[in-house]
C-alpha cells in the first residue's frame, strides 16, 4: 500500500489516496470513502472523436502536427496521473526463494536444535539433517522458480514502438506509452489495449480464451449520435487490440501504402493483461506464518508431548534427591526436552515427504509450482472445471447443417453438394477468415472446414471465389464475389456481418448476409423464412451439445449511396430488404475421451462434488455434463435465468465468434409472489427477478420461484444458473436464494472471468467480500476446499482464488496455479489428488513417528539416569537418531494407493487418536522398561563381583528396550497411511526387517553380542537372559498392538465423520 503527496503541477490535485493490491483509490469527501479510479482516463472517448477528426482533416492536407493537440494533457502529466505502461516486478531470486522456504519457523527451529547438538558432539548427524533439508528444499523451489521467471520474462520486455508526436514518428519503449498516445501498428505482441484508428489487422488472442483463435480486428466507427462516447475496451473488441496479444498482419484497405495508426486507452496493470496477472503479482490469498494453521497444529502437539514429559519427570522427583544433579544437568535436561518436543528431524522428514510428491508427479509430467497447498490438494471437496479446452476439445467441428427450403428445415446435410447457392455464399464470405498469402488462410478451424467444405478460395483479400451451381443439369461455374465491407463480431450485438457484390448480380445491388447466435438472428429475419418448428430444432441440437450458428441473408439496393466508411451493422441491417433465415451450422465440441472416466471416478469413488463453470450457452452446458456423468441419469436439471435475458436479447450471450445461443428461453416469465404462502426453508420473494425452466424446455413448478428454490433445496433436482442470473443473486440483500443455488448447481454457464472467481469463493471457507449498495459486506462460503481446473489465460482469475488451481496443458494459466499438468487431459487430477493425500498422510504420520521417538528416547534417558546416575552417551543417542530418521525417511517412499476413496485424510496432528496412541506409547513403554530392568535385578548372576557392574548392564538392558520400542510403533504407519497409501515398500520392508533380526539376535544371544566393535558400549549378557528378554519384549509388543487396534476402533466414528454421500453430485450438499 502506498499513499501519494499532493501534486502541484496538476490542474486537479489527489489530496489523499492509497494503493491496494496495485489499484489506486482515491477519497471522496461527499460519500465518506475510498473509490477506485478508473482504468482508462475519463475523457478517452473525446481524445478518440478528435483522433478521427484529426486524420480526416490530415487526409485532406493538414499537418500531422495536429494529431498531438488533439490529447488534453501532455506526456508528462498523463504519466503523473494514468501510469505508464511498466508491469515491472521484482526479478525473482532463486536463492531468495529457498531462503524463503528455510526461514519458515519449523526450519529455524530445527537450526537452533541442530547447533545444539552439534555443541554436544553430534556433528554428523546435524550435518546430515541440514544437507538432506536445504537438498529438498531446493527441488520443491525449482518449479516454482522457473515458472515465475518465465512470468517476469513475459512482464519485463521491453519493445521499441513508433508512435506519432508533433508531427513525427518516434520509437520509443513501450513501457513508456500513457493513454492517448497514437502509434503505428506493427507486427508482434501488443504491450497495451489499443483501438484502431486506421487500418485493419489480424490478431491471435489465444490469451483471452485459453483456445487457439484469430481475430480480424477494424477501425473504430461509433454509431452517430448514439455510440460516440460509448466506447469501452471491454465491449468494442472487433476494433481493440488487447495486450499480450499478438498482431499477425496489419494492412489498410483504402491506401495499401499507408500506415495502420492505433490509439492508446489503457496501460500497465489497468490493461487486459494487466488485470489477468494483478492476483499473480499481488496475491490476496498467502498464508503469513501465523496464519498457518499447521504450524499452530504442530505447535499444540508439541506442546502436549512437553506435558507429557513434564508428568514423566514428576514421577522421578521422589529420588532426586538422592542423585544430586548439578544445575548444568538440569537446564541440559530441560533443552533436552524442549528438543524431544520439537525433534530435528521433523522437517527434514516433512521436506523430503514433499520432494517425493514432487518427484512422483513430475514422471507424470504434473508440475507442482506451490508445494506448500499440497495440504489443501489432499482436502479437496468440490472440483470445479472449464469446459472448452479442458472437458471437452478447444476446436469444434463442423458436424453438418440444417438449411431452410420452402419456410422447412431440411435433414442434417453433411455434403457441401447438398448445399443451396445462397447459403454456399454465405459461408464463402461471412467468416473472420483472413487471407495472408496465396496458400495460406489464418482463422478458426471450424470456420475454416466451412470454407474449405464450399470448395471457396481467396482470389485477394476482399475477392472470394467459389463454384455454385448455374443450371438445372448440376452444371457449375465459378462466381467471384467482391468484399465491400466486414462488420466483425461484437459482443454486443452477438452476431456479424458482411456486404458483397456479385459478379453476376444486378448493378448497384449487394448482398448482405449475417451470421451470429440463433435468438439474435431469429429477431433480424422474416417471419415467414422462420420454420414453425424453429425453436424446437434449435433447443433439440443444443440439449445434445452441438453448437449453432444461423445464417441469413437479404439484398441491398443503391451501393453506391451508402457511406461504407461510418456504417454500422445495424444501419446496414435497416437498409436491407428481404432478410431471410438460410439454415443452421451445427457444431460439436468432442469430449475429451478420459473427461467422463475422471468425473465419475471423482463423484463415485471419491465422493467429491463435481461442477462445470463455462463461458459456453446453458443448453450445451447441461448436455456435455450429462454426457460425462455429472447429471445422474435421468436426473432434473432447472436452469434458473434473469429476466432480463429474456426480455433483452442483447444481454442473453457473452461468448465467442463460434457460440452458440438456443432459439428461444422459453423459459416461464417470473410471477409476483406477494400471494404465495412462505415455503419453509425458503423465504418469499427470494427468488425474485430469476425464471425458471427444466433444461428440456418445460416450466418448472409453473414459474413459481420460491416453490422451484425449495424443490431444488430439497434435492428434487440439480440446477444450473447463468452469469446475468448469478450477478443478480449477488445483488440482492437476502442471499437464502444464492446459498441454495451454491448448494445445488451442477453448471454455471455463460460466466466471465471474474464471476468464477466469485462463485469459487463461496464455495469456500473464505466468502465473498462485495459492496452492495456503497456498503461492505461479507457472504459466507460453504466451508468447501475447492479446486479449479482451467486451461486459458483467462481462468487466472479462478486459478488464483481457488484454494488449489491445476492448469491444464498451458504454460499462461500455470502463472496461477498450484499445479501444471502438461498433458491435454484432466485425467491428472486424479493422480494430483491420490499424491496429495498420500503426502499428508505421510507427513503427519512421520511427525507423530518423531515425536514419539523422541518421547520415548527421553524416556529412555530418565530412567538411566534415576536408575543409577547414568546418562546414554552421544553414540547411544545418535543411534536412536539415525534408526528413526532412515525408518522416516524411507517410510515417506510409500506410494500412493491406486484408488480414490470417499475419506480424506486428517489436517490436523490434535486429534484424540493421536494423543491418545502416544499416551499409550509412553506408559506401555514405562512398564516395559520397569519389567525389564526388574527382570535384570532378580537374576542370580547380577553382582558387582562379575566385572561387569550393574550399571553397564541397565543402561544395555535400557538401550535395547529403546531400540524395540522406537521399532513397534513404526507399524502404525501402515495404519495411518491406509488406505492412501499402499502397502509397505521394499525398502521399507527391508530395513524394518534387518532391525527387527537385529534385535530379535541381539535378546535372543544376550543384549550386546552384536556391539563387537564397542562404538555403543555395550554390555555382553548370558543367552539365558536373552530368552526370557526376548519374552517380556513380545509380550509388550503384544500389548501395544492390541491396545493400538482398540484405539483405532474406538476412533472410528471420528473418520465417519469425514465421509462424504456416496456421491456428491446425487446428494444434498
Amino acid at each position: 500500500m502506498q499513499q501519494t503527496k499532493d501534486e502541484p503541477n496538476l490542474d486537479v490535485k489527489v489530496h489523499r489516496a492509497i494503493r491496494l493490491l496495485l489499484v489506486w483509490y482515491v477519497y471522496n469527501a461527499e460519500s465518506d470513502t475510498f473509490m477506485p479510479l478508473m482504468d482508462m482516463p475519463d475523457d478517452i472517448c473525446v481524445q478518440i472523436h478528435n483522433a478521427r477528426k484529426a486524420l480526416d482533416l490530415i487526409d485532406t492536407g493538414a499537418d500531422w502536427s495536429i494529431l498531438s493537440s488533439t490529447k488534453a494533457w501532455s506526456c508528462k502529466k498523463q504519466m503523473q496521473l494514468d501510469g505508464t505502461n511498466d508491469m515491472t516486478i521484482g526479478k525473482p531470486s532463486f536463492a531468495k526463494m529457498t531462503c524463503f522456504m528455510l526461514a519458515y519457523p519449523l526450519y529455524v527451529v530445527q537450526y537452533i536444535e541442530l547447533a545444539y547438538v552439534a555443541y554436544q558432539g553430534g556433528y554428523s548427524y546435524a550435518v546430515l539433517l541440514l544437507v538432506i533439508t536445504v537438498v529438498s528444499a531446493c527441488t520443491a523451489v525449482t518449479a516454482q522458480f522457473k515458472k515465475q521467471m518465465a512470468l517476469f520474462k513475459v512482464i519485463t520486455k521491453q519493445l521499441l514502438v513508433p508512435i506519432v508526436r508533433n508531427g513525427v514518428v518516434r520509437a520509443v519503449a513501450s513501457h513508456s506509452l500513457v493513454p492517448g498516445d497514437v502509434l503505428v501498428l506493427l507486427r508482434g505482441k501488443a504491450s497495451c489495449d489499443m483501438v484502431l484508428l486506421r487500418g485493419s489487422c489480424l490478431v491471435e488472442e489465444s490469451m483471452l480464451s485459453g483456445e487457439a483463435a484469430q481475430a480480424r480486428k477494424s477501425r473504430y466507427v461509433p454509431e452517430n449520435g448514439r455510440e460516440v462516447w460509448r466506447y469501452h475496451p471491454d465491449t468494442h473488441h472487433s476494433c481493440t487490440i488487447h495486450a499480450g496479444t499478438f498482431v499477425q498482419q496489419v494492412w489498410n484497405e483504402e491506401d495499401p501504402e499507408d500506415e495502420v495508426l492505433a490509439l492508446v486507452v489503457r496501460t500497465g496493470f489497468n490493461s487486459t493483461m494487466g488485470n489477468m496477472l494483478r492476483q499473480i503479482v499481488c496475491p490476496i490469498d498467502s498464508v503469513k506464518w501465523k496464519q498457518d494453521p499447521f504450524l499452530l497444529d504442530y505447535l499444540w502437539f508439541c506442546s502436549f508431548a512437553l506435558g507429557l514429559q513434564l508428568c514423566v519427570l514428576m514421577l522421578f522427583l521422589s529420588s532426586i534427591r538422592w542423585h544430586h544433579p548439578s544445575n548444568a544437568y538440569i537446564a541440559k535436561r530441560l533443552l533436552d526436552m524442549l528438543i524431544a518436543a520439537a525433534p530435528t528431524g521433523v522437517p527434514t522428514v516433512t521436506t523430503f515427504a514433499l520432494g517425493r510428491c514432487m518427484r512422483q508427479l513430475g514422471r507424470r509430467r504434473i508440475d507442482v509450482l506451490r508445494p506448500e497447498k499440497i495440504k489443501n490438494l489432499a482436502d479437496v471437496q468440490v472440483v470445479c472445471l472449464d469446459k472448452t479446452g479442458t472437458l471437452t476439445g478447444s476446436v469444434p467441428n463442423l458436424h453438418g447443417v440444417v438449411l431452410v427450403e420452402g419456410g422447412h428445415f431440411t435433414a442434417l446435410l453433411n455434403a457441401a453438394t447438398s448445399w443451396n447457392n445462397r447459403f454456399k455464399q454465405a459461408a464463402a464470405v461471412c467468416h473472420a477468415l483472413t487471407f495472408v498469402s496465396r496458400n495460406r488462410v489464418v482463422g478458426d478451424a471450424a470456420e475454416q472446414e466451412i470454407f474449405n467444405a464450399v470448395e471457396a478460395h481467396f482470389v485477394d483479400r476482399n475477392q472470394v471465389a467459389l463454384p455454385l451451381q448455374t443450371g438445372p443439369r448440376k452444371a457449375y461455374g465459378t462466381a467471384h464475389l467482391h468484399i465491400l465491407k466486414r462488420f466483425e463480431f461484437e459482443e454486443l450485438l452477438l452476431r456479424s456481418g458482411v456486404l458483397v457484390v456479385d459478379d453476376n448480380g444486378e448493378v448497384d445491388t449487394a448482398l448482405v448476409f449475417i451470421r451470429g447466435a440463433p435468438i439474435i438472428v431469429e429477431q433480424l429475419v422474416k417471419n415467414s423464412s422462420i420454420p414453425t418448428d424453429y425453436r424446437q430444432v434449435v433447443d433439440s441440437y443444443s440439449m445434445q451439445g452441438y453448437r449453432l450458428l444461423a445464417l441469413a441473408g437479404g439484398v441491398v439496393h443503391g451501393v453506391e449511396q451508402l457511406h461504407l466508411g461510418s456504417m454500422t451493422l445495424p444501419q446496414l441491417e435497416a437498409r436491407t430488404h428481404n432478410i431471410r433465415l438460410l439454415g443452421l451450422i451445427v457444431l460439436t465440441d468432442h469430449v475429451r475421451h478420459d473427461s467422463r472416466e475422471t468425473v465419475q471416478h471423482l463423484q463415485d469413488s471419491a465422493a467429491m462434488r463435481t461442477v462445470m463453470m463455462t463461458g459456453d450457452y446453458q443448453l450445451t452446458s447441461v448436455a456435455v455434463a450429462r454426457s460425462i456423468g455429472m447429471v445422474p441419469p435421468g436426473g432434473r436439471v432447472v436452469i434458473i435465468l434473469s429476466r432480463s435475458e429474456s426480455l433483452n436479447p442483447k444481454g442473453a450471450l457473452k461468448s465467442a465468434k463460434l457460440a452458440s445461443t438456443p432459439a428461444s428461453a422459453r423459459a416461464v416469465s417470473w410471477q409476483s409472489e406477494a400471494q404465495d404462502p412462505i415455503v419453509e426453508g425458503v423465504p418469499a420473494r427470494a427468488g425474485q427477478g430469476l425464471m425458471f425452466q427444466l433444461d428440456n424446455g418445460d416450466p418448472f413448478e409453473n414459474g413459481d420461484s420460491t416453490r422451484a428454490l425449495t424443490a431444488i433445496a430439497q434435492g428434487q433436482a440439480q440446477c444450473c444458473i447463468t452469469g446475468p442470473a448469478f450477478e443478480h443473486l449477488l445483488q440482492q440483500a437476502d442471499v437464502a436464494a444464492l446459498d441454495v443455488v451454491m448448494r445445488n448447481a451442477v453448471v454455471f454457464a455463460r460466466m466471465q472471468s471474474q464471476q468464477k472467481a466469485q462463485a469459487l469463493q463461496l464455495f469456500s471457507v473464505k466468502g465473498l467480500h462485495q459492496m452492495l449498495h456503497g456498503t461492505l459486506r461479507h457472504i459466507p462460503g460453504l466451508g468447501k476446499a475447492v479446486m479449479y481446473c482451467g486451461d486459458g489465460i483467462n481462468d487466472l482469475a479462478a486459478l488464483a482464488v481457488a484454494d488449489v488451481g491445476m492448469a491444464i496443458s498451458s504454460s499462461n494459466a500455470a502463472a496461477a496455479a498450484t499445479v501444471c499438468d502438461r498433458h491435454a487431459s484432466v485425467a491428472g487430477i486424479c493422480a494430483v489428488l491420490k499424491q496429495a493425500r498420500a503426502t499428508q498422510v505421510i507427513k503427519l504420520s512421520a511427525i507423530k513417528y518423531m515425536i514419539t521417538y523422541q518421547l520415548l528416547l527421553s524416556l529412555a534417558r530418565n530412567v538411566t539416569f534415576f536408575g543409577g546416575s547414568l546418562d546414554l552417551s552421544s553414540t547411544q543417542k545418535g543411534a536412536f537418531d539415525f534408526i528413526a530418521l532412515s525408518l522416516g525417511v524411507i517410510a515417506s517412499l510409500r506410494p500412493a494407493s491406486e484408488q480414490l476413496l470417499p475419506v480424506r485424510p486428517s489436517q490436523t496432528l490434535n486429534h484424540v487418536k493421536n494423543m491418545m496412541l502416544v499416551f499409550e506409547t509412553l506408559v506401555i513403554s514405562g512398564l516395559m522398561y520397569w519389567a525389564c530392568l526388574h527382570l535384570l535385578k532378580i537374576q542370580s548372576w547380577v553382582s558387582t563381583s562379575t566385572g561387569k557392574p550393574i550399571e553397564g548392564m541397565a543402561v544395555t538392558v535400557i538401550w535395547v528396550v529403546g531400540f524395540v520400542q522406537v521399532l513397534v510403533p513404526v507399524l502404525s504407519f501402515s495404519v495411518d497411511t491406509h488406505p492412501f497409501c499402499k502397502s509397505v515398500s521394499w525398502p521399507e520392508l527391508g530395513l524394518i526387517v534387518f532391525y527387527m533380526i537385529l534385535t530379535t539376535v541381539s535378546c535372543l544371544l544376550g543384549p550386546g553380542i552384536w556391539d563387537a566393535a564397542g562404538l555403543l558400549h555395550l554390555c555382553k549378557l548370558p543367552i539365558s537372559f536373552g530368552w526370557k528378554f526376548e519374552l517380556v519384549a513380545l509380550s509388550f509388543a503384544t500389548v501395544y498392538i492390541v491396545v493400538f487396534t482398540l484405539t483405532r476402533r474406538l476412533d472410528k466414528h471420528y473418520r465417519q465423520c469425514q465421509v462424504l454421500p456416496h456421491n456428491a453430485n446425487h446428494a444434498i450438499d
